[in-house]
């Protein structure tokens, strides 16, 4: 993981790491004309801001 943290992993190892994440609930979500990539996680219940105040 830490490769892949640095830029530096080759393509197998970010789509085993990218499989890991898709098993855990966590979707990537591919950039578009007004925002850069980010992640959706279907565990989550509750809005960022209410998880973080619990």
């Amino acid at each position: 993981m830490h490769r892949a943290e640095m830029g530096i992993a080759g393509l197998g190892t970010v789509e085993t790491l990218m499989a890991f994440y898709a098993r855990s609930g966590i979707r990537f979500i591919e950039p578009n004309e007004s925002e850069g990539w980010g992640v959706s996680a279907s565990f989550l219940t509750l809005p960022y801001e209410q998880e973080r105040q619990d």
